[in-house]
């Protein structure tokens, strides 16, 4: 184990939790491949940025921290800590327990088996092999392949004329290893059912016989939602029996290392199987409440609490009786933990075990209610709403004197300051203070709060101090938070709300506004009408903004295009007309003489079709007279040159010296 490993395991718990402190403190990569390999051997979880240790990490890290680690049997039998993993190494512990108290205690039912569950390499066959070499028995005569069993072949031997010949030896030994019970036809289900009974005698044939032997079942699951669909075993079979699933195992290379457990067992030989040294019956209340407290629902129904006891009982050949048990509840939660049967937090509970409880015979029964006036006693399930009324429950407090099961503990100071201004406030003994806010915990876990969940709402409490936020503020957002929910929204609709908002008062509307635009936009939608119109149209009257185009004249064009429908006058005519409107301007014509020359070519008949004709005519006409007054204007104004130039001759012919200003001589 490196340093990263151990500083994962200090830093991670049962509970699931982010790692951004672990990554601040040591280099990222390191601690993600260190999380990686902490994951292929089943030691630490995952789920979405959140890790959290397992059953074995938080063995590990125990281990690691000083703490008492729940070896079990290995000191006594070493083969145990060559076993795969800790779930076959208590797997094999409950069937060592198992075997003392049958073989033992004389005890006439709840005696265990186990059920391994698994694909082929995960160590089911060898877990039985196992078992027979710890308790002295051959494999080849204790393993049963019941695939090639038939009807009552497990038990005797006939002959062709149907008598019993032989009788196998099979019930004779320590343990019966059933192997591949998924393959056992119907028949021979049936013969092995009274071994899967958990009674101590069976009847075979007819007489009844003591069967000492521990059965082992193994078998490859089949697909279902509960335990008895996927093995086909009733519920009465499985109480008998502890499940364990291999298939959830993290295991090792089998085919490297499978056989090293069972040649230190081979090798090491039998376990001597001592009696019981105590029944742990004392224990019935704390295992009671334990396992209600850990197992889920489904389990509570399968799981035989006599049969716990037995198998602690039967620990007690080897451990004191407390121990024992604890160890016996370790096992067994950690087998059944690979087939869905706990709840999380049972590791810390059994550690603590056996606590002092209600439940548990070692806390003292409560003084008797005095009888009602109508002379019954009050119901053990009314809840009386005035606690002086009821008898206070007096709570010894712990004896230096004897020795006492339950774990040494230092309290610090600040804790035992707290406790004792409890106390003194509540005006009660200190032991009851604290035995007052361990009923409210178990009142907590009741509505599914745990120690964390706790803790939370005090870490909450003192952040609201911090952030001066009113209790009552909160109890407000955690009511709208769950309005929210049941409206099937998130805090990012309430963060799209906001925003919108935002928008809304940027834009300068208001409420009415905004419900206005919602009516708008489902009249939109009722209509069919695309909802991005209104952009579009804002889109066009910026663009006919631009062309000078204001939204009156717009009016008038929207009124002149219904006009136009109506008299069903397309966008090209009007192109035309107004072209040709043009050409009538160009003429220097307005409408009144347009008109008016219309009415006049009406009035001279002329035909429709010759009035081009007539009007290019009129049109050549005017340009030749056009013509012949520039001629004559022309003309004027030579004639008026020539006789100015005359006018000038007769003055220069009338002057005595015969010279002209001009400087012009001669001449006629």
């Amino acid at each position: 184990m490196t340093p990263t490993d151990r500083a994962i395991l200090a830093f991670l718990t049962a509970t699931p939790q982010p790692i951004r402190e672990l990554l601040a403190a040591h280099p990222k990569g390191t601690v993600y491949r260190r999380l990686a390999a902490l994951l292929g051997h089943g030691m630490v979880a995952k789920r979405g940025p959140a890790y959290w240790l397992t059953t074995a990490g938080l063995q590990l890290k125990a281990e690691h921290a000083g703490a008492v680690l729940m070896n079990g049997l290995n000191d006594v039998y070493p083969p145990l800590r060559q076993a795969p993993s800790p779930q076959h190494r208590a797997l094999l512990e409950l069937g060592l327990a198992a075997l003392v108290r049958r073989q033992h205690t004389g005890q006439a039912e709840h005696h265990a088996g186990s059920l391994l569950l698994g694909p082929p390499l995960t160590w089911k066959s060898s877990a039985g092999r196992f078992l027979c070499h710890a308790a002295g028995a051959d494999p080849a005569r204790c393993v049963v392949d019941l695939a090639a069993e038939a009807g009552k072949s497990l038990w005797v031997r006939r002959g062709a004329d149907g008598g019993i010949h032989s009788r196998r030896a099979l019930l004779a030994g320590p343990v019966i290893v059933l192997d591949e019970y998924q393959q056992a036809d119907p028949a021979v289900r049936r013969a092995i059912a009274p071994l899967l009974s958990g009674r101590y005698r069976i009847p075979v044939e007819n007489e009844l016989i003591t069967l000492t032997a521990v059965p082992v079942v193994t078998m490859n699951a089949r697909r279902g939602d509960s335990l008895t669909a996927r093995t086909g075993l009733s519920g009465a079979q499985l109480r008998r029996l502890i499940p364990c699933d291999l298939a959830n195992v993290p295991l090792p290379d089998l085919a490297l290392e499978g056989e090293r457990a069972i040649e230190a067992a081979r090798r090491a030989g039998p376990l001597v199987l001592r009696p019981p040294r105590a029944s742990c019956e004392e224990f019935r209340g704390a295992v009671v409440h334990l396992l209600r407290r850990v197992l889920t629902s489904e389990a509570l129904s399968l799981v035989d609490v006599e049969l716990l006891l037995g198998l602690g009982a039967g620990l007690t050949a080897w451990l004191p009786a407390a121990v024992a048990l604890q160890q016996a509840l370790y096992d067994f939660l950690l087998v059944v933990e690979t087939v869905g049967w706990v709840t999380a937090g049972w590791l810390d509970l059994v550690q603590d075990f056996p606590a002092r409880s209600e439940a548990s015979p070692t806390a003292p029964a409560p003084k008797a209610v005095p009888a009602t006036a109508a002379g019954a006693a009050p119901d053990a399930h009314t809840i009386s709403l005035y606690p002086d009324a009821i008898g206070r429950k007096e709570h010894a407090a712990m004896n230096g004197a004897r020795e006492s099961m339950l774990p040494h503990f230092s309290i610090s100071d600040q804790t035992k300051g707290e406790i004792t201004w409890l106390a003194q406030e509540a005006r009660v003994p200190l032991d009851r203070a604290v035995h007052i806010l361990v009923e409210i915990y178990r009142l907590q876990m009741a509505n599914q709060n745990d120690l964390w969940d706790l803790e939370t709402i005090v870490q909450l409490r003192e952040a609201c101090e911090v952030t001066e936020v009113a209790v009552s503020d909160l109890r407000d957002a955690l009511e709208l938070f769950a309005g929210l929910r049941r409206r099937g929204l998130t805090l990012d609709d309430l963060r799209t709300t906001g925003q919108v908002a935002d928008d809304l008062a940027a834009a300068g509307l208001g409420l009415e506004d905004a419900v206005a635009v919602s009516d708008l936009m489902k009249a939109l939608k009722k209509a069919g009408t695309d909802a991005r119109v209104p952009e579009r149209l804002e889109t066009a009257l910026t663009r006919f903004a631009a062309l000078g185009y204001e939204p009156k004249r717009l009016g008038r064009l929207a009124e002149l295009w219904d006009r136009l429908k109506a008299q069903r006058v397309s966008l090209g005519e009007l192109d035309d007309l107004v072209t040709q409107i043009g050409h009538v301007r160009a003429a220097g014509l307005d409408m009144p003489s347009a008109a008016a020359l219309a009415t006049a070519l009406e009035l001279a008949a002329v035909p429709t079709a010759q009035r081009p004709q007539l009007l290019a005519a009129v049109v050549e006409k005017g340009l030749v007279h056009i013509e012949l007054a520039d001629l004559r204007a022309e003309r004027d104004a030579l004639r008026e040159e020539l006789q100015q130039l005359r006018a000038q001759r007769v003055a220069h012919d009338a002057r005595p010296d015969g010279h002209t200003d001009g400087g012009v001589r001669g001449g006629p």
